[in-house]
């Protein structure tokens, strides 16, 4: 017993009794023991309610009630009081009655001393704290094994079908009658059957920790899905003792396996359709791209050779409807081809290889010379450029497209500027090619993306052209993992925005380091 007063209540009808008493146990050094008195039944219960009480020392003989009676009635009714029996004379029978009536202990007054009283006491309530710990131990076992989703069983060291304990959750979540007497693999879905019951063989022979999943037969004979894993459990010798296992519902878990292989299956044939559809589309692309061409270049030379005869003969109307023929026929074609090379984008195969940007830049000025001196611009470039894993003949047309639309469309008022720079932004390359043109009001960006879409001053500045240059652009971006916006300025002017992602290549190649620095070029 620990340091704590251990509260002692006798229950005894002879106040007698209660004055030998009180003495033995005083004298129960070091042991701190305080008596108190109840001469019956209700005495008892008062006190009990009013007070702790660690021990009871109960008289057989209450007046007309049994001490052993009472103990029974008491231990019915809830009471984790431990109980010593006290009798006025030794008897085997009261003895056994006592102990089978849930005494912890029985004591002959006759001959009682201190240090017999103060065993017996000790022993009670150190059996008493035993049984606490014992019930709380269960009580917190039991909240574990009967609450999560899972079954535990017990089975047998040498047979692991053997199945010696279950959980209630084989009832309520598996849904097998607990009286079910059937052995467990007569459960087991006849196809995994051989499997479940090899697995098992080879789990007895070895030791080795089952872990398998089934299906298995429940009581209104549905299937469900499980997962089933155990461990042997040894002696401090080494001997095996018997399995400790558990079973999982993995049902909604195999359900939702076969419903994604479905989707992904549904989602392959759709993607089949699709590039099957795209293949007939860019077929036809291709096909309506030539057979348009075809007289389109007919009309083309035709009016033009009507140009030439007629120049000096014609005047007026008639002339300007011709020339308006040979302008509007050469629209349509370029239009046509930049259809086709929009759909060339799509399905290009090219390979995607670490291209130096600045080089790209340095071609493209190379090819647009003639635009570019006519105009007088000036493309800058601040600071070197990264380099980036992109088909190089896909970067020259974005290149081309964003340089060629800021010339066409800055006003012949000014000569036009252009400045390209790039920053590093961690995970992709942002580069922005700006220009000092008429730029795009906030309400057009989105639809400067859009193919055919052109704006009124667009036209006035360029009439030629298609309204395809920045369709092309975002689809080579959005094509290689990037994209393209036009930024918002208060400034005059349009700045295009392009981002392309890093990969390993990247790091490892590109060993220049965007920097503001100045490289003007025409």
């Amino acid at each position: 017993m620990n340091d704590r007063t251990v509260e002692v209540l006798l229950v005894d009808d002879d106040h007698d009794e209660y004055l030998l008493t009180r003495p033995l146990v005083e004298s129960c050094a070091p042991a701190k023991l305080r008596l108190s008195w109840a001469a019956d039944r209700d005495e008892m219960l008062e006190h009990i309610s009013r007070k702790r009480v660690d021990v009871i020392l109960m008289d057989y003989h209450l007046g007309a009630e049994n001490g052993v009676d009472l103990i029974q009635e008491l231990m019915e009714a809830g009471s984790e009081i431990p109980f010593v029996l006290l009798t006025g004379v030794a008897n085997r029978a009261i003895d056994i009655e006592a102990m089978e009536g849930g005494a912890v202990d029985f004591l002959d007054k006759d001959g009682l001393t201190s240090l017999v009283l103060e065993r017996s006491i000790r022993y009670a309530v150190e059996r008493a704290r035993l049984q606490t710990s014992e019930r709380e131990a269960n009580y917190l076992y039991r909240s574990l094994v009967e609450h999560i989703p899972a079954a535990f069983f017990i089975s047998d060291a040498s047979n692991y079908a053997r199945k010696s304990y279950v959980s209630p959750q084989m009832v309520s979540l598996l849904d097998i009658d607990d009286n079910d007497e059937t052995p467990w693999l007569d459960h087991i879905h006849i196809e995994h059957r051989e499997a479940v019951a090899a697995h098992i063989a080879h789990s007895d022979l070895t030791g080795a920790s089952p872990s398998i999943s089934y299906q298995l037969h429940k009581r209104d004979d549905s299937l469900a899905w499980v997962h089933e894993e155990a461990v042997l459990v040894r002696n401090e010798s080494g001997d095996p003792v018997h399995w400790h296992g558990v079973i999982y519902d993995i049902t909604a878990q195999k359900r939702a396996e076969a419903q994604l292989y479905e989707s992904k299956a549904e989602l392959k044939n759709s993607n089949d359709a699709l590039e099957r559809s795209n293949r007939a589309l860019q077929e036809f692309v291709y096909v309506a791209s030539h057979d348009l061409k075809a007289p389109l270049v007919s009309i083309m030379g035709m009016a033009t050779l009507l140009q030439q005869d007629l120049r000096g003969s014609l005047d007026g109307d008639p002339r300007t409807y011709l020339d308006r023929i040979v302008a509007n026929a050469a629209k349509m074609r370029q239009l046509l081809e930049d259809i086709l090379e929009l759909s060339r984008v799509g399905s290009d195969e090219a390979r995607s290889e670490p291209t130096d940007l600045d080089s790209v830049v340095t071609d493209v000025r190379d090819q647009l010379r003639h635009q570019l001196e006519s105009r007088s611009a000036t493309v800058t470039v601040d600071g070197p450029l990264p380099s980036v894993t992109v088909n190089r003949v896909h970067l020259v047309r974005v290149f081309t497209n964003l340089i060629d639309n800021a010339v066409q469309y800055t006003p012949h008022s000014r000569e036009p500027r252009i400045w390209i720079t790039a920053r590093d932004m961690g995970k992709t390359w942002e580069i922005t090619v700006g220009d000092n043109g008429g730029g795009i009001p906030p309400d057009a960006r989105d639809k400067a993306f859009v193919m055919l879409q052109r704006l009124p001053s667009g036209k006035t500045l360029n009439p030629s052209g298609t309204g395809m240059g920045l369709a092309i652009v975002r689809r080579i971006l959005e094509m290689n993992g990037g994209r393209c916006w036009i930024a918002e300025s208060d400034e005059r002017g349009t700045t295009m925005c392009l981002t392309f992602p890093k990969i390993a290549s990247d790091h490892a190649e590109n060993g220049k380091t965007p920097a503001a620095a100045s490289e003007p070029g025409h």
